[in-house]
This record gives structure tokens, sequence and C-alpha cells, in this order.
């Protein structure tokens, strides 16, 4: 449950930054729909760069369905609704959406790349306004014992 609370928290800051789960469809995005339940790594990396946030990779069995509503539940708690979304792509492998807010986090914009690289297998890109990019690759690699 641990490893699952991570990825969570991971997930949530590279897809949710500041918006709320209602307003952020990335579950919707045809490169996000029919993932399989079973052992799922995660990697996530930072371009440029940055000795603050060192490269961190996890493994664990995560329950897809699960997973999805943990993570709605944690953004509907945690994050203003200043922020609204906006798919700006969606077809099979590659969908695109944009983050755009207001009032006291005006200015804020963040563009998501969300690419379905096969199956069971996702890449997810975030480019910041400090033209930081957060990258999390996920991989199903097995089922769970």
């Amino acid at each position: 449950m641990h490893l699952v609370k991570l990825l969570m928290g991971c997930f949530v800051f590279i897809l949710g930054n500041l918006a709320v789960a209602a307003d952020f469809p990335i579950y919707q995005l045809k490169a996000a729909q029919n993932l399989q339940d079973g052992i799922w790594s995660w990697k996530s990396t930072m371009r440029p760069h940055k000795s603050t946030a060192a490269d961190h990779s996890e493994r664990g069995c995560i329950k897809i369905k699960d997973f999805i509503k943990q993570q709605t539940d944690e953004m509907r708690e945690s994050i203003p609704q200043e922020c609204k979304t906006q798919i700006t792509s969606d077809q099979p492998n590659e969908g695109r959406m944009a983050l755009q807010c207001s009032g006291a986090f005006s200015g804020f914009k963040v563009n998501y790349r969300v690419q379905r690289v096969s199956a069971n297998h996702l890449i997810v890109e975030a480019k910041m306004p400090s033209n930081t990019t957060l990258i999390h690759e996920y991989k199903r690699e097995g089922v769970c014992k």
C-alpha cells in the first residue's frame, strides 16, 4: 500500500498540478484508457536535470481502478479550483492538455502530453513555466503474484 500511495502522490504531482479532479480529465484521454492491473514500474526525471529533484523509480502491484479512484479523491481534497484544463488533442496514442490558472495562481500554465507507447506503457510529460519538463514513465511488467 505504501508503494501505491507513493506512486499516487507522484502521479498527482505530474498530472494534477493545481487542478481539480472534476476539471482534470486525464483519465478520459484515449491514450490513458484500458490499462491493465499488474506489476507496474514508474520512473520520474526532470529536464533539465536539477540536483534538488533526482531521478527516482519505484515498482509495485497496482490495481488501476483503485489507483484512479485514490488519485481522484486526492485531487479533490488537496488541489485549488483556480485552475482549469482543456484537452487540445485526443488520439489513441497521444493526448495533450493545457492547464491554465487564475486568481492567486494567475499566469501558471502547464502543457501535458500523454503518450501511449504500447498497450501498458505510458510516458507523461508536463512542461512547466520555468522551461522545466517533468517526465514520468509508467510501464506494466507483468501480473501480480
